[in-house]
């Protein structure tokens, strides 16, 4: 059984956002893209009295936080994004064979609240052997709605290791 591979990627400096798009583009030569889980963290609340859960990094995409995926490419059959949410990584989304260009996803935190964001880690699908996506751009907007405008925080090379990187 194939072991499942987390990337995470740490912002050079944390960042206030409503929401947060992910763009994906190219693939190592495949023709379809895919991932299993998408998490995003906030940097840890440090309440005036202390809490055992005070230094806890918070997924704010969690849909048991209010997080949601409001916009995503289309799917092939049998996957859907709500499922790079659901804290299980044997399903996910996979594009649509063929797929080309940009890939975007944008995920909400809870009534479109601010949230101050420090990392961001995408898991592999389980036990596939299905390649992902090579780059990856992540931007955040403080907008009125998720439309945005959007800002970049950084860019990245996909390459599903277990391991930090910095964007």
């Amino acid at each position: 059984e194939k072991s499942v591979d987390r990337q995470a990627f740490r912002f050079v400096q944390p960042v206030q956002a409503n929401a947060l798009r992910l763009r994906l583009n190219a693939t190592y030569g495949t023709n379809h893209y895919y991932f299993g889980e998408i998490e995003v963290f906030e940097v840890p609340a440090r309440a005036p009295t202390p809490s055992i859960i005070s230094d806890l990094a918070v997924n704010v995409v969690s849909p048991g936080l209010g997080g949601s995926l409001v916009r995503y490419p289309d799917a092939a059959s049998g996957s859907w994004g709500d499922l790079l949410l659901d804290g299980k990584s044997e399903a996910g989304w996979i594009s649509p064979e063929g797929a080309r260009g940009e890939q975007a996803f944008t995920f909400a935190f809870r009534d479109f609240d601010t949230a101050l964001v420090k990392d961001i880690e995408l898991v592999a699908l389980a036990n596939s052997d299905t390649v992902p996506p090579s780059d990856m751009r992540v931007e955040y907007t403080l907008g009125e709605n998720p439309a945005g405008p959007y800002e970049l925080i950084g860019t990245a090379q996909l390459k599903f290791e277990n391991g930090l990187d910095s964007i």
